[in-house]
C-alpha cells in the first residue's frame, strides 16, 4: 500500500516494483476507514495509533496486489527490509523516496509504503483492499 505522501509518485513506484520482478495484478486508490486502518495496524497503540489515524484518515492511499514466486520476500527486499528508510537498502523504495516521508514527533522517518509481513497478513489485507476477493480466502 502506498501511503498518502507517495500517491503523487505512484506510477514511478509501481513501475519500479514491476521492473524488479513482481507482477501487479490489481490496484486501486481508496480512503481507509478507521476500522480498516485498525486491522492493518493492529499492533499500533497509544500516541503512535493517534498519529497513524491522523496520517491516514481522509487521505487517499493506493492498494496493490502483486504476485510472483516468493512475492512476500521479494516485495520485502524491494520495499526495504527496515521500516526506517534512512537505514534501508539504497535501492529500496523506502530509501529512494525517503525525502517524501517527513520526520514526525516520534523522531523517526515515516516510510511511504506498507507491505504485508506474511501470508496471513496478505490474506487479511487483501480482503480489506479488494473486498470482491473475499471468497478466495474463506
Amino acid at each position: 500500500m502506498l501511503k498518502p505522501e507517495a500517491i503523487k509518485h505512484k506510477e514511478e513506484i509501481l513501475s519500479y516494483i514491476e521492473k524488479n520482478g513482481l507482477k501487479i495484478t490489481r490496484f486501486r486508490t481508496m480512503l481507509l476507514t478507521e476500522d480498516e486502518l485498525r486491522k492493518i495496524y493492529h499492533d499500533t497503540h497509544g500516541p503512535l495509533w493517534e498519529k497513524t489515524k491522523e496520517h491516514f484518515l481522509n487521505k487517499e492511499v493506493l492498494a496493490a496486489e502483486v504476485e510472483n514466486e516468493n512475492a512476500i520476500e521479494n516485495l520485502k527486499k524491494i520495499c526495504g527490509t527496515k521500516t526506517d528508510p534512512a537505514v534501508c537498502e539504497i535501492d529500496s523504495v523506502r530509501n529512494m523516496f525517503k525525502d517524501l516521508a517527513e520526520r514526525d514527533t516520534f523522531k523517526y522517518h515515516k516510510n511511504i509504503i506498507h507491505r504485508a509481513m506474511d501470508k496471513k497478513e496478505v490474506d487479511d489485507q487483501t480482503i480489506i483492499f479488494f473486498p470482491e476477493r473475499k471468497n478466495n480466502f474463506q
